[in-house]
């Protein structure tokens, strides 16, 4: 292939962000911090508890070993987080109303024009801090806490993954493209 035919590969896909496609993409988007904070409390947790076993020695609740009762504590709070944080992309969701429209892309090599009913984007490659892959759908990073959503089922065929990701790896550089 030539370089200008390289230039010329285009590749067009449009749909529809469900509301499940935003809460995958929350719960991807915050599972680093997540697990994060899950050790963090865990460790925390079990700190204190060793430390409350020094003052108070003779207690019940110390005849539970210390991990396992941090690791409840800790399972407990993390669940806790996480069911609040699929409340919150909920309601984002339903409070935004250009996500529920039809969104078309095109990707080239000059960057990705986006289309949402009379509006128009465009971002040039420069513009994506980070390409995930995900089984069931790639991210594209445009700043640390958002990303464009593309839900693999926006495309019609294999072909066109195959194309969006040699695109994608034409014009991002490697260390910030996770693809699998």
């Amino acid at each position: 292939m030539s370089n200008k035919q390289e230039q010329e590969q285009e590749l067009s896909i449009k749909g529809t962000v469900s509301l499940e496609d935003f809460s995958k993409y929350n719960a991807y988007h915050s599972k680093k911090s997540t697990y994060t904070y899950f050790f963090i409390i865990l460790i925390g947790f079990w700190v204190i508890l060793f430390l409350l076993e020094l003052l108070v020695p003779d207690n019940l609740l110390f005849y539970i070993p210390k991990g396992v009762l941090a690791l409840v504590i800790s399972l407990i709070t993390i669940f806790s987080v996480k069911k609040s944080l699929k409340q919150r992309a909920m309601k984002e969701y339903e409070s935004d109303k250009r996500i529920k429209n039809e969104i078309s892309y095109t990707f080239s090599g000059e960057g990705i024009s986006q289309q949402t009913g009379r509006s128009n984007n465009f971002f040039e490659w420069s513009d994506i801090h980070l390409a995930r892959e995900y089984e069931e759908m790639f991210l594209l990073y445009i700043s640390k806490h958002k990303a464009i959503i593309l839900p693999k089922r926006f495309f019609q065929l294999n072909d066109d993954i195959d194309l969006f990701k040699i695109i994608v790896t034409k014009h991002i550089e490697s260390s910030k493209n996770k693809f699998l």
